[in-house]
């Protein structure tokens, strides 16, 4: 017996003991809630669609295998006819999630399904320890984290992991912020706050990151505002001014290889001017979506009020937390609620695109609002404000509960439903529900092929469909809801607890099918970068890309473009790419000229130097031309051959044998961090045909060494891991010292 309780004591305390600042036992539930609701992909039995294995996969693919062979991922000759990655915003390059998974191999599928999780499992622990701030209990910490997880906004938008990759640590970037502005700790949360920072930068979206920025400077002025009203004192102002240039300065200096990169690859950028206001309005949070709150899975089918992205439609974050929001206006808000409740407002406004004119007044008054498109993305703040506001009331809830004073909960359930049941009625004529789910019944044994047959199914669903049959489910919580709070005998809040979260659980699991995953498992694609070519082949002399071109068509392009894996320069037109670069959006949209040029393989010397002017004479099919903005001297017809002899990322090598002065062809992107060696001696690198590159080579055999490498990258580098030490260091001793 003494055993038993001594087990018992031991595993209590473990659960309880806290991994900064989490109990063990919550990070475990969380952990196994992530899985199990997200089971489609933690059981590895279908894949994230769209996005994810299009553009997302490819780039980590890339990077774990640079990674693998220990050089650092800058230069991907084999993305969009040579592309630097490490200056794309969205390949995850400076991310170290994805090192740190590419640390056990090449990138597949599943390795990238794990990562989403994981941020979605970071984002939950992040508004657990946010709601800590606030002194929010320990159970409803646990219910706002879970309908964070399973929030409309993850749900919509997994397939896009910079996305959710920004919700993973948006919470920690608030939550260490906000202890700055109260003086808690403000160094020590400083640096933290610069660490979040990077983090968000390098595993989120851009704008998602600027407009966190923009977050967080209001706050400060306004804190700042506020403890001037107060009269707190030079000391205080000074001490959170210089917390807020800590946590600035900490993360420029350690995001500096980082912003360099971008800096530097931004001259390249095709949206290096910004966007139009029409297109920094599109795919808004459609008014009409607000219905998603009560109706996750409606907004997922057609509609003609529906007129937005799907991945830009749901607001869902679970029924009760809606229901009882409502209560917020019986309470007095505190400073930082109200403040908490103005930004959401008007950060809703601005989700809505042009539907308001917020989003108009942020493109025109506040530098970088001009560069990004999505407004609807933004509903990401409006989501965690909610979360933050919803905590509250339902702490007051449980406070109610414990009181017997529940008598108004219980009213307003009752409208709730009554609300719930005219949405239902309103739709009954147009619904044809049970009449295709007695079909299904009827018909699934003699299916043969089942899988197909229940997609078929789900996908018939209808909107007036998927408003009764979230409906009902609504009502049926609604009304277990209210009848506990009817029993004469108090019911445990542990039961309600578990309502609410199981609430957003369950109607998420309606709506993953239509926008997280796809029907394809991971196997298949996991399969098709097993057989990938390991290393870096060279390119065949005498393949035309023209060919490569036939050959990628021919492809059963279901994961996107083939050759990101096979390892082809291939001629990709679709511009999957956010960071696609300006010339060769150029050099695809003269589609004769590139029919010319790509009767060439990925290296030639050309026998004819043209002036591009943009009209071209077909017959020079017939030659090996090169097209330049002003030609520089005739080319006497060379006999010669081209052996490549190295093509790694990070180094390109060629012999070169010509019995005339020619211009050596190579088709890569121009970039001015190539570095060109002829024999060893450095030699000049032009641009040719609108966006490659070309070198004059003289006769006789010759050694052709490029090499990549930005010059600002060692120091870069070197500014950020000294950054890293220190901040370490200085967090280390700084928990030492607050230990007993």
């Amino acid at each position: 017996m003494e055993k038993t309780v001594s087990s018992c004591s031991v595993k209590k305390k473990f659960l309880h003991t806290t991994v900064s600042g989490v109990p063990v036992g919550a990070l475990l539930l969380l952990a196994v809630i992530c899985g199990a609701g997200y089971w489609p992909v933690s059981s590895n039995l279908f894949s994230l669609k769209n996005d994810a294995y299009i553009y997302f996969l490819p780039c980590r693919y890339f990077i774990s295998e640079v990674i693998q062979s220990g050089h650092l991922p800058l230069w991907n000759p084999y993305f969009y006819m040579g592309f630097p990655l490490h200056g794309d915003m969205q390949a995850g390059v400076w991310n170290p999630v994805v090192w740190l998974f590419s640390l056990f191999g090449r990138y597949n599928m599943t390795m990238l399904q794990y990562e989403t999780l994981l941020y979605i499992f970071f984002g939950a622990v992040g508004i657990y320890k946010l709601l800590t701030a606030f002194s929010i209990s320990h159970r409803t910490k646990m219910i706002m984290a879970v309908c964070y997880m399973f929030c409309g906004f993850i749900i919509d938008t997994a397939q896009i992991t910079v996305w959710t990759g920004s919700a993973a640590f948006i919470p920690f970037v608030f939550l260490y912020h906000y202890r700055i502005l109260q003086g808690q700790s403000r160094y020590a949360n400083a640096v933290k706050t610069a660490l979040a920072l990077y983090m968000l930068f390098t595993a989120g979206y851009p704008s998602l990151f600027i407009m966190c920025g923009y977050i967080l400077l209001f706050a400060t002025l306004l804190a700042l505002y506020s403890r001037y009203r107060a009269k707190a004192g030079r000391t205080i102002l000074v001490q959170m001014l210089s917390a807020n240039a800590i946590a600035v300065a900490g993360f420029v200096l350690l995001a500096l290889p980082v912003l360099l990169s971008y800096w530097d690859y931004l001259p390249y950028y095709q949206r290096s001017g910004g966007v139009s206001l029409a297109e920094a309005e599109a795919n808004p949070f459609n008014p009409f979506a607000i219905v998603s709150y009560f109706f996750p899975l409606s907004v997922t089918k057609q509609h003609s009020w529906l007129t937005t992205d799907p991945t830009a439609r749901s607001g869902f974050m679970g029924l009760f937390t809606i229901m009882l929001l409502l209560f917020i206006a019986k309470r007095k808000l505190t400073g930082t609620q109200k403040f908490i409740l103005t930004a959401t407002v008007i950060l809703f406004l601005f989700s809505l695109g042009s539907t308001t004119p917020v989003r108009k007044m942020f493109y025109h008054l506040l530098p970088m609002m001009n560069y990004f498109r999505h407004p609807g993305t933004i509903r990401l703040f409006t989501t965690i404000g909610l979360l933050l506001l919803s905590a509250v009331v339902v702490d007051d809830f449980f406070t109610a509960l414990q009181q017997g004073k529940q008598k108004f909960y219980r009213y307003v359930a009752i409208i709730t439903s009554m609300a719930v049941l005219v949405a239902i009625l309103v739709h009954s004529g147009t619904n044809n529900l049970v009449h295709k789910a007695l079909l299904f019944k009827n018909n699934i044994a003699e299916a043969a092929d089942k899988r197909n047959f229940v997609k078929q199914f789900y996908d018939s669903i209808s909107f007036a469909d998927a408003v009764l049959l979230e409906g009902v489910i609504q009502l049926i919580f609604l009304l277990l809801f209210i009848l506990w709070l009817s029993r004469k005998k108090t019911i445990a809040p542990k039961r309600f607890a578990i309502l609410f979260a199981f609430n957003a659980v369950l109607l998420a699991q309606f709506s993953i099918p239509a926008t997280f995953v796809t029907q394809q498992s991971p196997a298949a694609i996991n399969a098709l970068i097993r057989d990938s070519p390991q290393g870096w082949p060279l390119p065949a002399s005498d393949m035309p890309i023209a060919q490569n071109n036939i050959l990628e068509a021919a492809t059963n392009r279901q994961f996107g473009c083939a050759s990101f894996y096979t390892k082809k320069i291939v001629q990709v037109s679709e511009e999957l790419n956010p960071s696609f670069t300006q010339s060769l959006s150029q050099f695809d949209s003269d589609t004769a000229l590139a029919a010319i040029v790509m009767q060439n393989p990925v290296f030639y010397l050309a026998d004819t130097v043209v002036q591009y002017s943009g009209k071209n004479d077909s017959a020079l099919h017939a030659r090996k031309v090169l097209f330049t903005d002003t030609v520089q001297q005739q080319v006497q017809p060379a006999a010669g051959y081209i052996i490549a002899t190295k093509f790694a990322p990070w180094q390109l090598g060629f012999e070169v044998h010509t019995n005339n002065p020619a211009p050596f062809v190579l088709f890569q992107n121009f970039n001015h961090n190539w570095k060109l060696y002829v024999d060893g001696e450095p030699t000049v690198i032009k641009k040719g045909n609108i966006s490659f590159m070309y070198a004059w080579v003289q006769a006789g055999s010759h050694l052709l060494r490029f090499e990549y490498s930005p010059a600002y990258l060692t120091p870069g580098l070197i500014v950020s891991l000294l950054t890293l030490i220190i901040m370490l260091v200085f967090l280390w001793g700084n928990k030492r010292k607050s230990l007993p």
